[in-house]
């Protein structure tokens, strides 16, 4: 565990060093203990907009995980599927999903949904492709098991192919959990009167620095609790590559 926090301390350590000994103004670089002392000052305020920001990659990331499930089984059942899919997600990737950001908040207005719709967009393209390529190529010793059982579709998905697709899966995963804390901020940038883009943007227009770093220090919080959790449910779920 201590391990793990070390390079985090030594970065904060330099930081606070380097900003004392060359007497760095605080509106240019403030240092750990301003920021510090600028995350407990405006804590409700932090609170309260990174609580929808939270709300928004939580809830984004959750329906492009079930969309990719629906994509995964779908290929299952009808492989050409894939023939619509592959094309229809590089012309998606090809272009910024905060693009679609003013139509969004055209039909939708500025609240919640068109930041989660984001979040989805940019998540589930890792997610699908990663899925896919996983079924799509399980391991030989599992592709005799199914021709030998004469396993069903719907079995050959459930015991074989998505097991052998997990780790692809979580890779897919991590790339989106970091992808969708990027492009909700974003979001908020091109619109927004709530969320820790729309709290960067007002510090910085206020010249609060310190306030705009304790909001990016709140953001990677997020994204380092997020990949944690997909780490933790990786173990769980792949439990047979855990030697304990």
């Amino acid at each position: 565990m201590l391990k793990r926090f070390l390079p985090f301390a030594c970065i904060i350590s330099l930081w606070q060093l380097f900003v004392y000994f060359f007497a760095i103004p605080e509106f240019l670089l403030p240092s750990p203990f301003v920021i510090g002392r600028s995350i407990v000052t405006n804590a409700y305020l932090l609170m309260m907009h990174g609580f929808y920001t939270g709300s928004e990659i939580l809830m984004g990331l959750c329906l492009a995980i079930f969309l990719s499930l629906m994509c995964g089984i779908f290929y299952i059942f009808f492989p050409r599927f894939e023939h619509f899919l592959r094309p229809m997600l590089v012309v998606m990737q090809s272009m910024p999903s905060f693009l679609f950001m003013p139509f969004l908040l055209l039909w939708f207005g500025f609240g919640l949904l068109p930041k989660m719709i984001i979040v989805t967009l940019t998540g589930f393209f890792p997610i699908t492709l990663a899925l896919i390529d996983g079924l799509k190529h399980p391991p030989a010793a599992l592709k005799e098991l199914e021709s030998l059982f004469r396993a069903t579709p719907f079995r050959s998905f459930i015991y074989l192919r998505l097991p052998a697709a997990l780790p692809a899966f979580f890779t897919g995963l991590k790339w989106a959990c970091l992808q969708g804390a990027v492009a909700v901020i974003a979001a908020d940038w091109l619109g927004a009167n709530h969320g820790l883009g729309y709290l960067i943007l007002t510090s910085y227009s206020r010249l609060q620095i310190p306030l705009l770093f304790s909001c990016v220090i709140i953001l990677i919080f997020y994204a380092h609790v997020l990949m944690l959790i997909t780490h933790w449910l990786e173990r769980t779920c792949i439990f047979w590559r855990n030697p304990s």
